[in-house]
């Protein structure tokens, strides 16, 4: 509904369809699907200098680990 909208009001400002679909679609796969694969590459990476710290650390600053039940 909000991509019709769009489409909508790009040719109302004058363009023409073809480019004004176009558009949209390109600025949904901009604004949704390529943030994606950015935001799973930033949370590998933040694990990864998480798990570099941690072994970094004095044993004495470690958190301790609950023992599971079974």
């Amino acid at each position: 509904m909000v991509d019709t909208a769009l489409v909508a009001g790009l040719t109302a400002a004058g363009a023409g369809a073809a480019s004004a679909v176009a558009a949209v679609l390109i600025y949904r796969l901009i604004s949704c699907w390529l943030l994606l694969p950015v935001g799973g590459l930033a949370a590998l990476a933040l694990r990864r200098n998480d798990l570099q710290a941690r072994r970094m650390m004095p044993r004495f600053h470690r958190p301790r680990r609950r023992a599971t039940r079974p």
